[in-house]
């Protein structure tokens, strides 16, 4: 729904830039109103439109194809057009994934023979701490995948 206001102003200053009189039979209010009924309509049709060809596939019509329309946010995310849904953690759960992944590193390293070194990484202070949220997260997704650790087992 077009803001009446909005558009009367706007005409207002257009008619006015281009020199361009209402003739005195034509009521400008329902100038307004007869333009903006048309707008919506075409937008309407226009949104139609779109809708009808962002959810089809090929000939087939409205098919819904959830994985092409993933694909599709997911480029929108990439280019920078949508911002990735921010995710804050709990301090329970960022303690528990920093645990996991300094003890992750002192187990694929040769730190764990050095005691001072064991104790930093046991208190999560190889780096994780200064991470934000979706760094953390998507360290912790990598070192998930990579390890194989089935879904009941994860922290998120």
């Amino acid at each position: 729904m077009l803001d009446r206001k909005v558009v009367k102003e706007f005409q207002e200053e257009n008619f006015k830039d281009s020199e361009i009189e209402v003739p005195e039979d034509i009521n400008f209010d329902e100038l307004v109103e007869t333009f903006c009924l048309y707008t919506e309509d075409d937008y309407y049709e226009w949104l139609k439109d779109n809708y009808k060809s962002f959810f089809s596939i090929g000939t087939v019509g409205l098919a819904f194809n959830w994985d092409e329309i993933k694909k599709r946010i997911e480029e929108r995310r990439k280019s920078g057009e949508l911002k990735k849904e921010e995710i804050k953690l709990s301090r329970e759960q960022r303690e528990k994934i920093e645990h996991c992944l300094a003890k992750n590193d002192i187990e694929t390293t040769e730190w764990h023979k050095d005691r001072v070194l064991h104790d930093i990484c046991m208190n999560g202070l190889i780096g994780f701490t200064n991470m934000s949220d979706e760094d953390l997260i998507d360290c912790y997704k990598d070192y998930v995948e990579n390890q194989e650790i089935p879904e009941n087992e994860r922290i998120i």
